[in-house]
């Protein structure tokens, strides 16, 4: 512009200027305001029951590919080496599932498979059984359509708590 003196003149300098604000103006008052975003629960939510977590597959398919987590530590009244090891289950579990999109082929599905299948090991060595389950909920607010917002929620629980508890393959949180 500045080498085209003649062409960009201030008169049309000051007109595009003026153009370029109607334009973006109109965009402004066109877009609605965003709406806050928000994250909705399914109302059956608390009816779905976890599943006891057998092998590092399952364990990989309850984290892989989700958007958040929540992750139930063992209770504190417990051995330091249990709560360790509860808790590296857990963390290593959300770990594999916040990279499961970048993982490239089945190689690296199984890495991530046996390395859940060993804590889990470790767990059981130590009487600690891991449940786990995925829920549905919506996502909506913001500039995009409402949309699928998956969590996986996990816990360990010691066999003597799970025994106090009385059905061995699933654990209802609805109470």
């Amino acid at each position: 512009m500045d080498e085209q003196p003649d062409v960009y003149t201030v008169e049309k300098l000051r007109s595009m200027k003026l153009e370029h604000e109607r334009w973006s103006e109109s965009r402004i008052d066109d877009d609605p305001v965003p709406q806050p975003i928000k994250i909705e629960r399914d109302a059956d939510e608390d009816s779905i029951p976890f599943d006891s977590i057998r092998s590092g597959a399952q364990a990989f398919g309850l984290v892989r590919n989700v958007q958040a987590y929540n992750l139930i530590p063992l209770a504190e009244d417990h051995t330091d080496d249990r709560i360790d090891a509860a808790d590296a289950f857990l963390e290593s579990a959300q770990s594999w599932g916040e990279i499961s999109q970048d993982l490239d082929g089945l190689s690296q599905y199984r890495q991530a498979q046996r390395s859940l299948d060993s804590l889990l090991k470790d767990l059981w060595e130590k009487e600690l059984f891991a449940w786990g389950r995925r829920l549905t909920r919506t996502i909506s607010g913001g500039v995009l359509p409402p949309g699928t917002w998956i969590v996986a929620e996990l816990l360990v629980m010691a066999a003597e708590d799970v025994l106090a508890e009385g059905d061995h393959s699933t654990i209802d949180d609805s109470d």
